[in-house]
């Protein structure tokens, strides 16, 4: 039996900046998420994204599939 756990990120106190881009469409945006989390509507394909968050600002980056 599968059970549906739900998504457990690490906490954060300082803003962190997202910026996505849709390759299919080429539909893209930026947004500060707020400690609570945010959702976004990307709409289908793929979704390529990067993040600063911290001081100093740290990167990350990362391709979903939407």
């Amino acid at each position: 039996m599968l059970v549906d756990q739900p998504t457990v990120c690490a906490g954060f106190s300082l803003p962190m900046n997202v910026a996505w881009l849709n390759t299919a469409t080429g539909q893209s945006g930026s947004v500060v998420v707020p400690q609570k989390g945010l959702r976004v509507t990307t709409g289908r394909g793929t979704i390529a994204l990067g993040a600063m968050f911290g001081v100093p600002a740290t990167p990350g980056a990362a391709i979903v599939n939407a």
